[in-house]
């Protein structure tokens, strides 16, 4: 048996290494699932998401609810609308689907 790619190593099972490759190759959008959990995973903007689960807010609103400052908080909501995440003025949740992902890490947590 003969190395692959750029690695170094020699496969043990190279049948099974070709198929779990090819499983791979199908779920190829791996880092945009990674950034997005990395987006919603910061506690700041996690909590912010929360409150915008149901409710169009103002920046003040959000500041005083999270006891943080007006940039403080702009800025969080910056790297959410950035990301598509999140419409502004009165800031309200893009995406809803995005709660079914806390809701399920929430659920994942207080069951273990």
């Amino acid at each position: 048996m003969g190395k692959i790619a750029s690695t170094d190593c020699t496969p043990n099972d190279l049948k099974l290494v070709q198929i779990i490759r090819n499983e791979m190759s199908k779920k190829n959008n791996v880092d945009s699932v990674a950034n997005f959990l990395k987006i919603i995973s910061d506690p700041t903007r996690m909590r912010i998401i929360m409150i915008l689960e149901k409710n169009e807010i103002s920046v003040n609103d959000i500041s005083v609810l999270m006891d943080m400052t007006k940039s403080a908080i702009s800025h969080q909501l910056k790297v959410l609308k950035d990301a598509g995440y999140i419409k502004n003025k009165y800031y309200s949740l893009f995406d809803e689907h995005i709660m079914d992902i806390l809701n399920a890490a929430y659920n994942h947590v207080n069951h273990c």
